[in-house]
């Protein structure tokens, strides 16, 4: 392969990703990350510091939160911003952080999002463990202990948990859920694993 061959190659690999310089989040302060475009966006956040931070969602009409979680120190977490609304990384620690951040367009079209009810849960961690979640196309949570996670889903939205380096559903969204619901997932994650028989 040659050296043009590559060049090319990693130019379509990442034609569609845009990658950004650091952003400073200052002690007991929060920032809007700056995104571009007019599409839905599937931001990845990559927190390299020694502190956590909080990722929140929010409408820009007038603020209501919409989805959100914690992120350890040295993580990475995905999380879907739609075009209405805005992106919050805050600082609660009491020492300036650094985290970089990439973006690109998703996939998913206005109109289904359109035609799919949403339904705003609470993710409830009340174990001593971080518990990470995946939500294909939404974000990759990593829920801390005895912690709360908001996120707002779509019917039909599939949630997996990890098991020894293996993905395995937790559960689909159905209409049994309801707005303001909190789901304990700890407990969620142990039936299910005793559903498929894993120990």
């Amino acid at each position: 392969m040659t050296l043009s061959t590559v060049i090319i190659f990693l130019q379509l690999a990442f034609f569609n990703e845009v990658f950004q310089p650091k952003l400073k989040i200052p002690a007991g302060q929060e920032i809007q990350v700056p995104l571009s475009g007019e599409n839905s966006m599937e931001v990845k956040i990559f927190n390299s510091s020694q502190y956590g931070l909080d990722v929140r969602v929010i409408d820009r009409s007038n603020g209501a939160f919409v989805r959100g979680f914690g992120m350890v120190k040295e993580s990475t977490e995905t999380v879907l911003v739609e075009p209405s609304f805005l992106l919050i990384l805050s600082n609660s620690s009491t020492e300036d952080l650094e985290v970089s951040y990439s973006y690109k367009e998703t996939n998913i079209e206005k109109s289904e999002k359109a035609n799919l009810d949403e339904v705003k849960l609470t993710f409830h961690n009340g174990s001593l463990s971080s518990i990470p979640l995946i939500i294909p196309g939404v974000m990759n949570p990593n829920l801390s202990p005895m912690s709360d996670s908001g996120v707002t889903l779509k019917m039909g939205q599939k949630v997996f948990f990890k098991e020894k380096n293996k993905q395995y559903l937790l559960f689909e969204v159905s209409p049994t859920l309801k707005n303001g619901d909190v789901l304990e997932i700890q407990d969620l994650i142990k039936e299910r694993k005793k559903e498929l028989g894993l120990r």
